[in-house]
């Protein structure tokens, strides 16, 4: 959304600020797939869009019960391509919808498991 007066700067992508030589992590790649996207929906629509511990409607995530981190360790997944043929990223028994606010309160919640 453009800010009223205000000049809109950009840079080339080396120049920004941001640029971190084009790495992108696989885990984000897999995040805008068609199949990540697709087990997304199925999860949410087996749940009935809301939250399984609240029954919120509203910012709901698709969490993977058996952290999706450890699936792509344990499965040694480098490329987008691998992870779309590795069948355990895709088990809907691992998925389960939660709202943000359930979803933060989860010990693997944010990429790492938190020390007990």
């Amino acid at each position: 959304r453009k800010r009223e007066g205000l000049p809109t700067i950009t840079f080339p992508a080396k120049d920004n600020p941001n640029w971190k030589g084009g790495i992108t992590e696989i885990s984000d790649l897999i995040r805008v797939t068609k199949a990540y996207k697709e087990w997304r929906l199925n999860v949410f629509k087996r749940d009935g869009f809301k939250c399984i511990i609240c029954g919120a409607g509203k910012h709901l995530h698709a969490d993977h019960i058996y952290p999706f981190s450890l699936l792509l360790h344990e499965g040694m997944i480098e490329t987008v391509e691998q992870a779309e043929a590795h069948i355990p990223l895709w088990n809907l028994s691992n998925g389960r919808t939660m709202c943000e606010t359930c979803h933060r309160k989860t010990e693997t919640y944010g990429r790492q498991r938190k020390e007990k």
